[in-house]
């Protein structure tokens, strides 16, 4: 911190004061708590910055990252900043050839990425430079976390989706939970609960848990949880199961442009009587397909579809998370 020299530097050397005639000119003309409470940084003055993309939106201005940057103060204090994102979504499981039953076994979906909202008071210019970690999606894995700090503390953390189970397995916990997958004679539950408000850091989180895997019929999968709803079982003889909605950040109204975010993917289904497949949640989950896993969307957080296991193909991965940052255009 650099304070303002001219309520510090008497206009007069302190060698030619003349007793208590010059006294006053030792003292500054604002108080020291004045300087860092307003004065020097500015009290309720509006914020002005750079980072991501920056647009408007009635009376607020907006700065959506969905690579990872910088978020950047050069101005302004005193102001409150909202900030809504979501973590990549968990890839789906594989699919597999059962030789002891002589079947495929389907994949389960990935869960969603957990969808975090926060609303951070007395902000500006004295925290100037924030860091925006955006979790890529990728294949075989739990969807990454989302990062929002300033080099001293995280304000947000959100957690990636939960990985959809493999034919045959249990699906994984995160943000939320992937679906489980289908097998002959044994029952799979979906992934555990999703994190939502437990399992990040910084205002609310929002998922939940993925689907069951079904061991009747013809075994389909579960689909993953999403961050507005749980992913559904799969049916006997009916579809994979369906991955859960995505959620919407509400805080406070702020127009974020993010819509039903977090979805999670659809679970695969067996083969046999032409059953369909899992369908991914609104937005951003992937459907799952009959041989090859499809992504979740790009910068939705959207879980993994599942799929059969036809070929022993790859799995679906998760979609990128997104962020974004808004405050007041003209503050307040």
């Amino acid at each position: 911190m650099s304070f303002r020299q001219d309520r510090t530097n008497p206009s007069t050397a302190i060698s030619n004061w003349k007793g208590r005639s010059n006294t006053p000119k030792a003292w500054p003309s604002t108080a020291v708590s004045t300087w860092t409470n307003g004065g020097l940084f500015g009290s309720n003055v509006p914020i002005e910055a750079t980072g991501g993309t920056k647009t408007t939106s009635g009376d607020y201005t907006l700065h959506t990252f969905t690579a990872t940057g910088t978020f950047t103060i050069s101005a302004g204090g005193g102001q409150t900043i909202w900030v809504a994102g979501v973590a990549s979504g968990g890839a789906s499981g594989n699919g597999k050839y059962d030789s002891n039953y002589g079947y495929l076994v389907p994949s389960g979906g990935g869960g969603g990425g957990e969808v975090r909202e926060i609303k951070l008071e007395n902000r500006g210019v004295d925290l100037p430079n924030w860091t925006v970690t955006i979790p890529a999606g990728t294949a075989q894995a739990q969807g990454q976390n989302l990062i929002v700090g300033d080099g001293y503390e995280n304000f947000l953390q959100a957690i990636g989706g939960g990985k959809g189970a493999d034919g045959g397995s249990n699906g994984n916990s995160g943000g939320s939970g992937g679906g489980g997958g289908g097998r002959g004679q044994t029952y799979f539950n979906g992934g555990g609960a999703a994190g939502g408000a437990t399992s990040g850091i910084g205002g609310t989180g929002y998922g939940n848990a993925g689907g069951a895997g079904q061991s009747e019929g013809y075994r389909n999968a579960g689909g993953g949880g999403g961050a507005g709803g749980v992913g559904t079982s799969g049916l006997g003889s009916g579809a994979g199961g369906n991955g859960g909605n995505g959620y919407t950040p509400a805080i406070d109204s702020v127009p974020f442009g993010l819509t039903l975010i977090g979805a999670g993917g659809g679970g695969g289904y067996g083969i046999g009587g032409g059953v369909p497949n899992g369908q991914g949640g609104s937005t951003g989950g992937a459907n799952a397909s009959t041989a090859y896993g499809n992504p979740g969307t790009a910068n939705t957080g959207g879980g993994g579809g599942g799929n059969v296991g036809m070929h022993n193909t790859t799995n679906g991965a998760g979609g990128s998370g997104v962020c974004v940052i808004a405050y007041l255009t003209a503050g307040g």
